[in-house]
């Protein structure tokens, strides 16, 4: 049986077979490694640009927050009507019922 097994080794078949096999292997890993290590650069590069986003979006919600504090100190109900705004004659309020009964309309707080 031992001689059945190294004349099989050591047929020119067998070698060359292995031979390309280890080639494949090494292509194909070094193919992987290139895919995987361009997808690795590509999120770095896509990382940066969002936090560069997060960070200008971040500073423009600032200034708009900064601006609504502004404009709540000048509302008052004098400005109100003028602007336009009516109080109603007859207001209704919704307000929740008890669980699972939904919603209803009524005439009081």
């Amino acid at each position: 049986m031992k001689r059945v097994v190294e004349n099989a080794i050591e047929s020119t078949v067998v070698r060359a077979l292995l031979a390309w096999a280890l080639v494949g292997a090494c292509l194909f890993s070094a193919f992987l490694y290139t895919v995987l290590v361009n997808k690795a650069i590509f999120q770095t590069v896509e990382t940066k640009h969002v936090r560069s986003k997060m960070s200008e979006m971040s500073s423009g919600l600032n200034s708009l927050e900064e601006r609504y504090l502004s404009l709540q100190k000048t509302a008052t109900l004098q400005k109100a009507l003028e602007l336009g705004f009516a109080e109603t004659e007859n207001p209704k309020f919704v307000s929740r019922k008890s669980l699972g009964k939904g919603i209803s309309v009524r005439d009081e707080l």
